[in-house]
């Protein structure tokens, strides 16, 4: 049992230094120290053993204001190369991401599955990557995931296939959970918020509380395009919403449903349908139902946002696995 904790201490401990370094992009120890309350004793060899690991590097000196002068670090930049990849029915956006930097970026146009995967291999091939992270519209169970397009559930099992042919590790995640990540990773003091995405296909949201985003026992937390609306899904019910009305009749009852059933401290909104959002609309109305004041606003640009979600959960994933990695013998 000592050995247990020692070793989950060290884990737990290597990656606050590591985050708090990727956090600031580069670090002197006493930064680092202060970031982190490690002791210098902790943070001094922690960063002895990464260096030699080869996942964090010197990257200059500082001038000394007494003393010895302090040694900049950052974390090795080609040791955390990430494809990042969002799934949509009959095309995918990727990036190539190394740490802060984007290497590329494209589309890949496909008709079925074979030929997707296909291109999908041939494309990974050129960089030499770290890890793969994939956004998909839907359910996610593994790397299945059940999509709910045309009014009907397919079961998607490409990814696994993929697996099967490659040796660096695939992480998948449903959209709006991603883009929720992607919103924490800008202001990490925001740790507990829902999101809601709407576009044409529906709508989904994703909830977080202390930092976690919050899956439940079948990763179908945050499906709310699929509760009951006048005989229908309210996914349906967002695919045929053609007025201004009808739009605040349906987010009003999301609404709804999120603050009796979360009680969420904010409520952040993206929508890429060609309606308003009037906030104090929303709010107002909102309060005529269930009393109380909630705290909403919108968010823009959802592709940005997911692909620093992407970029944020390879890297941390990375460096939870690199860590796992180098104290598996303790």
């Amino acid at each position: 049992m000592g050995v247990y904790v020692h070793k989950l201490l060290k884990e737990n401990n290597s990656f606050l230094l590591l985050h708090s370094l990727y956090n600031k992009q580069n670090a002197t120890m006493f930064e680092l120290v202060e970031d982190t309350h490690l002791s210098q004793s902790s943070v001094r060899n922690l960063l002895r053993k990464f260096e030699q690991d080869r996942i964090v590097g010197s990257i200059g000196v500082e001038k000394s204001t007494g003393g010895r002068c302090p040694i900049r670090f950052s974390l090795i930049a080609q040791s955390f190369t990430v494809f990042c990849c969002y799934v949509h029915k009959g095309y995918l956006e990727y990036r190539v991401i190394q740490l802060y930097e984007m290497l590329d970026e494209g589309q890949i146009q496909y008709v079925n599955d074979q030929e997707m995967i296909t291109q999908f291999l041939s494309l990974i091939t050129r960089y030499s990557l770290q890890c793969i992270v994939i956004a998909v519209e839907g359910i996610v169970s593994g790397q299945y995931y059940y999509t709910d397009h045309e009014n009907r559930y397919d079961v998607n099992v490409w990814i696994e296939d993929i697996q099967k042919q490659i040796n660096i590790p695939i992480y998948v995640e449903n959209d709006v959970k991603v883009m929720q990540q992607g919103i924490y990773k800008e202001n990490e003091e925001l740790k507990n918020f829902v999101f809601i995405y709407i576009n044409h296909l529906g709508m989904a949201s994703s909830t977080m509380r202390k930092g976690e985003l919050l899956q439940g026992t079948k990763g179908i937390i945050g499906e709310l395009g699929l509760i009951p609306f006048e005989n229908m899904t309210l996914n349906q019910a967002i695919r045929i919403c053609y007025t201004q009305e009808r739009f605040y009749q349906l987010m009003i009852f999301i609404l709804a449903i999120i603050c009796t059933s979360l009680d969420p401290r904010k409520i952040l909104i993206s929508c890429d349908l060609p309606y308003n959002i009037d906030i104090d609309y929303l709010t107002q109305s909102l309060y005529s139902i269930v009393y109380q004041n909630y705290q909403i606003e919108c968010r823009k640009e959802p592709i940005k946002i997911l692909f620093d979600g992407l970029s944020y959960l390879g890297i941390m994933n990375l460096l939870k696995r690199r860590i796992g990695e180098s104290y598996e013998k303790i």
